[in-house]
């Protein structure tokens, strides 16, 4: 894994173009803090695992959708989660971090969710 793999602009990654499956985001690309997972980033591609480090704080729309993707680390300081972010995944358990306030519509929607643990902190979830 190297920061060839991943497209960022912003401290945001847009695109990752790597082959792992298992992929350990690093804190810093290119000497830009990353801030967030944006868009469809990882969306339609064979990672299995990924490690999201302490310094994002949102991840974004599909940015995980239609993935094969089992394990995921979130760190505490994401706040926000958008549609869709996992949808189709193999994700059986989601810790969501302490400070979470925000999920969008369909965020979680695996193919083989069983259990979902929720901070009190945890403001806005969408009803559908």
């Amino acid at each position: 894994m190297n920061e060839q793999d991943f497209v960022v602009v912003d401290g945001v990654i847009t695109v990752y173009v790597g082959d792992e499956k298992d992929v350990v985001i690093p804190a810093k690309i290119g000497g830009e803090e990353i801030k967030a997972i944006g868009d469809s980033a990882f969306e339609n591609t064979d990672i299995e695992s990924v490690v999201i480090p302490n310094s994002v704080t949102t991840i974004g729309k599909n940015a995980f959708a239609f993935t094969s993707l089992q394990d995921i680390v979130i760190p505490d300081a994401v706040t926000e989660i958008g549609e869709g972010a996992f949808r189709d995944t193999y994700i059986k358990e989601f810790f969501l971090p302490p400070y979470i306030t925000k999920i969008e519509s369909h965020a979680l929607d695996t193919l083989s969710i069983e259990r979902v643990i929720m901070p009190e902190t945890l403001t806005d979830i969408a009803d559908d």
